[in-house]
């Protein structure tokens, strides 16, 4: 891990921020509950589509489907909510999904809290490098109203990879337009009939790590296009313990390793599917 890396892992949330942060949601739940007094006449007619369409269509389709009611457990386990944050450095939409109807009330609180701390710690940590970025750039000359022109834009956002009775897998990631190398990922796997969270030692095994260690590596062998690090290739290189991870539609683990952990960082975050 880097000094830079370890030095916004302990960033507080700063009581502004916060506020901000809150108020907005307040708004958008306000906004919310007015498009759903506007919009329960049209929840009979629209039934059928609910179940035939994805909710993720579009924004605009899929912010109006959030706001009808759910009959089943088809369309249950994932909504969203979406709300901007602005302050004087930093410009940022959000868009999290939120976990919903689950059969535990206590285990779907805890994860829709969890992923909203960490968009919290998100927003705070983006917030600090916009000011950063912005006194450097009045430092060497830059104007106030040149800075307005160039203010940090930051997105938070989400992709779904299973949706079942059985699992939800979705990621909550991150980026702001300071650089690239700012982007981060969290995975989130749950286990929606037992109400839990998974882990590989669940879904591959006790021998995971071997499990794991041998396919990829024999996907990597098949890559001919891609050069890989040389540790990669030593006998006693391993998969990490703590490996990012989903499960795609088919049930199956998609390991994720980070940029510039296998090879050159314009190949991106490489993936690995692992076969039980």
């Amino acid at each position: 891990m880097t000094e830079h890396k370890r030095k916004y892992q302990d960033i507080k949330i700063p009581e502004e921020l916060n506020r901000m942060i809150n108020q907005t949601i307040r708004k958008e739940q306000q906004e919310r509950n007015r498009r759903k007094r506007q919009t329960r006449w049209i929840a009979a007619a629209a039934v059928l589509v609910v179940f035939v369409t994805p909710l993720n269509i579009s924004q605009g389709f899929a912010d109006t489907m959030a706001e009808i009611p759910i009959i089943g457990q088809i369309a249950k386990v994932l909504t969203f909510r979406s709300y901007t944050v602005e302050s004087e450095e930093l410009v940022a939409e959000v868009t999290i999904p939120e976990v919903a109807e689950l059969n535990n009330q206590a285990f779907e609180d805890k994860i829709n809290a969890l992923i909203q701390e960490k968009v919290d710690q998100t927003l705070a940590t983006a917030q600090l490098r916009a000011e950063e970025d912005r006194q450097a750039y009045l430092e060497t000359g830059g104007t106030e109203d040149g800075y307005e022109e160039r203010k940090t834009e930051a997105k938070v956002d989400y992709t779904v990879y299973a949706k079942s009775e059985d699992a939800l897998s979705f990621m909550l990631y991150s980026y702001d337009s300071i650089a690239a190398a700012y982007a981060e990922y969290s995975y989130y796997n749950l286990d929606v009939k037992n109400d839990r969270e998974w882990n590989l030692q669940d879904l591959l095994g006790e021998d995971y790590v071997a499990v794991m260690t041998d396919q990829v590596k024999a996907q990597m062998s098949e890559q001919e296009d891609i050069m890989f690090w040389e540790e990669v290739a030593l006998s006693d290189w391993k998969v990490r313990e703590d490996i990012d991870f989903y499960i795609n539609g088919e049930g199956r683990v998609v390991v994720v390793f980070d940029k510039y952990e296998l090879a050159a960082g314009y190949l991106g975050r490489l993936e690995y599917e692992i076969v039980k």
